[in-house]
């Protein structure tokens, strides 16, 4: 089981922006970082699935309801 929730950072000039997603794991407590180039739906997919490529399709995937994705 995997919790998805975003985290946001900004560089010191703020002249560009990185957004990551942070997939947690409930059960052995793994964690896995994914860089999203901007807060849209398409980006959030290609994030997603990256993290599939890497460590096999979840059984359940919750999120922690954040408005930013």
């Amino acid at each position: 089981m995997w919790i998805i929730s975003g985290l946001s950072m900004l560089s010191m000039d703020a002249a560009w922006r990185r957004d990551r997603v942070i997939f947690t794991c409930l059960t052995i407590r793994a964690v896995h970082i994914e860089v999203a180039h901007s807060l849209d739906t398409s980006s959030f997919i290609n994030t997603l699935r990256r993290f599939i490529a890497r460590r096999r399709l979840p059984h359940i995937i919750r999120s922690d309801n954040g408005t930013n994705l």
